[in-house]
């Protein structure tokens, strides 16, 4: 039992031997062959362009809507102004149900705007699922709209089809503005913005109220939107805030009648 004992001991350290000598990096270079090396690299840097040069110098597929094509259309449908864009296609049937679809993103969700991420002056307001709902942002209340379309987007985000960019205006002058329409289907809309210079304060505000009774019944739609923006200017650094508040409340028709019902 004991020469059994030192007989197994005996492999066990000639054993651990082949294997130590194995692991020996100078004996298991083959001969001709430069053993691995630690290279040591310097600091990698991956810098992305941003949009404040000039358009057309921007290596990206951007889209810029002034002020003066936001005012080419109501400003109660944000489809018709997005479909003058190239590659972007904004589908709506009320006002609750939109949907828009970038180089053919977001088209798997009917009722609404997915997989696209929107701003407002670069303050996100896509929800936690992944919904953006820009159509609710007033146009008059706008001075400016920026389309990234593709992966560049994902200089504001993760949005896999693109990013939509709204800005408020920024006036130097004190001014107050009326806006009053009246359409098809008791269509009412009422707006009234101004801005406030004082010194190195600067106050904007705009105030909107849609209201239409719609084509068909439960196809009733209004909404209240105040959206108001500041800015405190000093010489070597400037503090903006902006407040929005909407109040949405609208009825989805349906293609189900009494009779069928």
């Amino acid at each position: 039992m004991i020469e059994l004992y030192k007989g197994g001991l005996i492999v066990l350290l000639v054993f651990h031997f082949l294997v130590l000598r194995s692991q020996d990096p100078e004996k298991s270079v083959p001969p001709g062959q430069v053993p691995d090396s630690i290279m040591m690299l310097s600091d990698v840097s991956v810098v992305a362009y941003r949009t404040s040069g000039r358009l057309h110098t921007i290596p990206g597929s951007i889209s810029i809507l002034n002020r003066e094509g936001l005012n080419l259309a109501d400003g109660n449908n944000l489809a018709t102004t997005l479909n003058t864009l190239p590659g972007i296609t904004m589908q709506t049937g009320t006002y609750l149900t939109n949907r828009i679809v970038i180089r053919g993103m977001g088209s798997r969700t009917p009722y609404n705007t997915n997989r696209i991420r929107a701003y407002l002056n670069e303050i996100p307001l896509t929800s936690a699922d992944g919904v953006s709902t820009p159509e609710e942002i007033d146009l008059l209340s706008l001075d400016k709209i920026e389309v990234i379309k593709g992966p560049s987007s994902a200089l504001y985000g993760s949005g896999l089809g693109g990013s939509i960019n709204m800005y408020t205006p920024e006036r130097a002058d004190n001014e107050a503005n009326l806006d009053l329409q009246y359409g098809s289907f008791n269509t009412f809309k009422a707006g009234l913005s101004g801005s406030v210079n004082s010194g190195k304060a600067r106050l904007w505000g705009s105030l909107s109220h849609l209201n239409s009774d719609g084509y068909r019944e439960n196809n009733n739609y209004r909404r209240t939107t105040l959206l108001s923006t500041a800015r405190w200017m000093e010489s070597k650094w400037s503090a903006n805030a902006t407040f929005l508040i909407i109040d949405v409340n609208g009825g989805i028709p349906s293609s189900l009648g009494k009779t069928m019902f």
